[in-house]
């Protein structure tokens, strides 16, 4: 060797790459076509290379490779770049279209996306090859304001081969360090899982000395060991390790096991500051979770950390594959590089658990704030630092991540150890709103009403108005005519002190009035009262205010005036939608669906859609649909028992957005909503459109969780209501069976048991034994889970009664003595006696081929 291979680059020549697993799973996806190619990886691992090799092998092919920690400032620019690279990068394919192209872009009014499909299909029919767009540091764009614009038509084109054969022969191939189910943010839009991932993994120890043979590094073989112990394979460390090795070589060093040592030490544990160990430790400083995972590791408690964890370490480049089985740091370099007495120190230095919840309470992340004060509770030596406030605060934040079991024993110990009147006058009103949110209305009166006669004057307020509710939703008469009395009171009370901080307190005040004149059908008092909390109400309550003014109206004119009310403060004010902590008062989609729907029967289709232009700009992105909003709003208003009102606006949309025009995706969605939330009426025709558009578009194998659900759903209720439909739904639901068993196991076993009633309604025994074998089989993992083991039991004492009484018919006429041929596993088939093999058949030991 007389002058240097291994030299620092950031393209690996050819000739000393190393292909690898990740190199024939990408041929293969790429091949296929089927699919896109997700290529999840860490940082320093070979991935930009691996892409350019690619790249250099499909000469026949067009392969554009983009990166894009490039930002573009709008969808369109960045759409835009992707055709014109793939113009400027094979003038001799694509010239002859460029012209016509920007003559399109200077008169075409196009949506974005609509724009690239276009143009794109536009390139691809002008030639006869396949292309491979590759979109690397896919990471990059998600912190785009049209990040999800871009991967959700990246999604679309798949479907979208049934209509437009040309994408057959296109294929994109994504690369970054996010999982697939992170890079779509809106959760209105089905998320980017249909990749084939690859994980792009070290050099295996033949691969390693592949690339020594390549290099023409000559070290012992005692030096090579030492060098894969230490990097066990990492391409950047491992080039790292024998560059230096080379250059010492070159000076005429003798090289061992001890250089080795040396020059781990010098380039990675002295200064931590070299690609990948500095990246690493940067990561692991910030982030408390992967320090807690490797502890954990490190003392054989792997187990403990999710699957998000185990992505967050092999992301990192701190472990390998999850899918390998025990978690180990992949190799001794960043073993050492992240020593537990660094991480002790970085924890030492860094905020307390306490801190850390304090501050995701303080943020409205209840989840976070939970899993924070989880930690501090089961830590010992922050007992003393729990105190009376802290605890009611981590009760507080039980209740708004939903778990009111675990809120209510927070405050029941604050309650119990505190001294502070005011903080359990505070206590009691938590106490009791944690109940109501649990629709225990009558358990929680007493604590409201211990809360309502302390001293503190703005919580006993806050205590009378949520014992308003308890009264009128307990469902007893006494307790509405003591909830008038109440209200009364209040509101007398309220009106003396007469300053601009009670209107907020007076208006919900008279809101609750108005609902309890209701429930007395005293309809002139109620009105007045809703009336009187509308002119009270600030801003942000007015919307909710004027759409419950509707349901009391009688005459057209004055629900008109309430709509045009509601319309006028929604498009001159800023109001934010509410959260879970907010007023009940405050605006929430199922209001705005409420007044959507309204409107149309009042003042007809274009108020209608100006009211919902008004919405769409206000509330949702600017990519969002019209049909997305309408299906959106009515998704919550079925979530929040206003089904009648989900059910209108999805017939809206179904009349003025479902049609031949609109993309597969946005029929889908508006077909899901419409079959699970739809009217009863006509749940049974859109179900079964839904499945049949799901099954002529969509392979099984890129069929999302949602859609499974949403089908199972759609099946079992065609199946209560006795639908003709449902076994044609049952036939297309098969398509997807596999697929459903894995993501939706509950519901799914339901549907194997409708199937197996199906079929041995119509006596097909051969299908009624293997459905009942199969909801068997798989109902074994769910006894006990979810639904209630009764019922879990009651359907297998059906399936077994179908498996005793099919299996009993199936050899009713085979006498003891008759002779049968059957066959026992992988051996041929041999002809005995049914005396001799009866047991054997009916406990599956073998198979009856036939009575001879």
């Amino acid at each position: 060797m007389s002058s240097r291979t291994l030299k620092p680059c950031t393209i690996i020549p050819r000739n000393l790459y190393v292909e690898r697993a990740a190199d024939r799973q990408l041929r293969t996806v790429i091949n296929d076509m089927g699919r896109p190619a997700y290529i999840l990886v860490a940082r320093q691992m070979g991935k930009t290379n691996l892409l350019i090799n690619m790249k250099h092998e499909r000469s026949d092919d067009i392969v554009l490779y983009l990166d894009l920690s490039n930002r573009f400032d709008s969808a369109r620019k960045w759409f835009r770049n992707v055709i014109d690279s793939l113009i400027e990068s094979y003038p001799d394919s694509f010239d002859q279209q460029q012209e016509k192209i920007e003559q399109q872009r200077e008169v075409s009014n196009y949506e974005p996306n609509v724009e690239f499909d276009r143009h794109l299909r536009t390139l691809l029919r002008s030639v006869d090859k396949r292309v491979i767009i590759v979109l690397d540091e896919i990471d990059s764009l998600v912190g785009c304001t049209y990040s999800d614009v871009v991967l959700a038509q990246i999604r679309s084109m798949y479907f979208s081969r049934v209509n437009h054969s040309e994408y057959s022969r296109l294929t994109y191939v994504l690369s970054g360090v996010a999982e697939p189910a992170e890079l779509i943010r809106d959760k209105n839009i089905s998320p980017f899982n249909i990749g084939e991932k690859i994980y792009l993994e070290d050099f295996s120890s033949s691969e390693f000395e592949a690339f020594l043979e390549k290099s023409g590094l000559s070290i012992t073989p005692s030096v090579t060991k030492c060098v894969f112990d230490w990097a066990n394979g990492n391409p950047r460390i491992t080039w790292d390790i024998c560059s230096e090795l080379e250059e010492r070589l070159l000076a005429g060093e003798l090289i061992t096991p001890e250089t080795v040592d040396q020059t781990v030490n010098k380039l990675y544990l002295r200064e931590y500051d070299r690609a990948p160990v500095d990246h690493i430790r940067t990561l692991v400083e910030s982030d408390t979770q992967i320090r807690n995972a490797i502890i954990a590791i490190r003392y054989s408690r792997s187990d403990i950390t999710d699957d998000k964890i185990k992505s967050k370490l092999y992301l990192a480049g701190i472990t390998k594959n999850i899918e390998h089985g025990e978690l180990k740091i992949k190799n001794r370099v960043i073993d050492e590089a992240l020593s537990d007495r660094w991480i002790e120190q970085i924890t030492a230095a860094q905020k307390g658990p306490l801190i850390l919840g304090n501050e995701s309470y303080s943020s409205g992340n209840y989840e976070s704030a939970v899993k924070h004060y989880e930690e501090a509770l089961s830590d010992e030596s922050l007992k003393a630092s729990i105190t009376d406030i802290v605890r009611v605060e981590i009760g507080l934040a039980y209740m708004w991540n939903g778990d009111s079991e675990k809120a209510i024993e927070q405050f029941a110990l604050a309650y119990k150890n505190s001294n502070n009147i005011k903080l359990k006058q505070s206590i009691k009103l938590h106490w009791g709103t944690t109940l109501i949110s649990n629709q225990e209305y009558i358990e929680s009166t007493p604590h409201l009403l211990e809360a309502s006669s302390g001293e503190d004057s703005i919580i006993a307020t806050n205590a009378k108005l949520n014992l308003l509710v308890a009264y009128l939703k307990s469902g007893n008469d006494k307790n509405i005519i003591s909830a008038l009395a109440l209200s009364t009171e209040l509101i007398s009370s309220l009106l003396e002190a007469s300053t601009d901080s009670d209107n907020i307190a007076l208006s919900t005040a008279y809101y609750h009035q108005s609902t309890i004149y209701e429930a007395l059908q005293q309809k002139e008092d109620a009105i007045s009262a809703l009336q009187n909390a509308i002119n009270l109400a600030p801003t942000q309550y007015k919307p909710f205010l004027l759409i419950a003014q509707l349901s009391q109206q009688k005459s057209p004119t004055d629900k008109k005036s309430s709509l045009i009310a509601f319309r006028k403060v929604i498009d001159e004010n800023e109001i934010e939608l509410s959260g879970i902590t907010d007023s009940a008062l405050e605006l929430d989609k199922t209001t705005i669906a409420k007044a959507l729907l309204n409107t149309h029967q009042l003042n007809g289709v274009g108020e209608f859609k100006n009211l919902l232009g008004i919405i769409k700009e206000k509330f949702y992105r600017a990519s969002a649909s019209e049909s997305g909003v309408l299906t959106n709003l009515a998704e919550e208003a079925y979530d929040n028992e206003a089904s009648a009102i989900a059910a209108g606006l999805l017939d809206l949309c179904a009349e003025f957005y479902l049609n031949e025009a609109s993309s597969i995706e946005s029929k889908l969605k508006i077909y899901r909503a419409l079959a699970t939330h739809g009217n009863n009426s006509s749940n049974d025709t859109w179900a079964l459109k839904y499945l049949e558009e799901l099954s002529e578009n969509c392979p099984a194998e890129l069929v999302d969780i949602e859609d499974i659900e949403s089908a199972n759903t759609a099946i079992i209720k065609l199946f209560q209501s006795d639908s003709s439909d449902t076994y044609k739904a049952l036939r297309i639901w098969r398509k997807f069976e596999e697929k459903a068993l894995k993501v939706d196991p509950s519901q799914s076993v339901l549907v194997l048991f409708i199937i197996m009633i199906h079929e041995n309604n119509i006596k097909s025994t051969d299908e009624a034994l293997s459905y009942a074998h199969k909801f068997l089989t798989n109902i074994d993992h769910l006894e006990g889970k979810g639904r209630a083991t009764e019922v879990w039991h009651t359907l297998r004492k059906q399936a077994e009664n179908i498996v005793k009484t099919w299996e009993a018919l199936k050899y009713k006429d085979l006498g003891r003595n008759t002779k049968v041929l059957v066959k026992y596993g992988e051996s041929e088939p041999t002809v005995k006696k049914y005396k001799h093999v009866e047991d054997d058949i009916k406990s599956k030991k073998c198979i009856l081929i036939k009575q001879l």
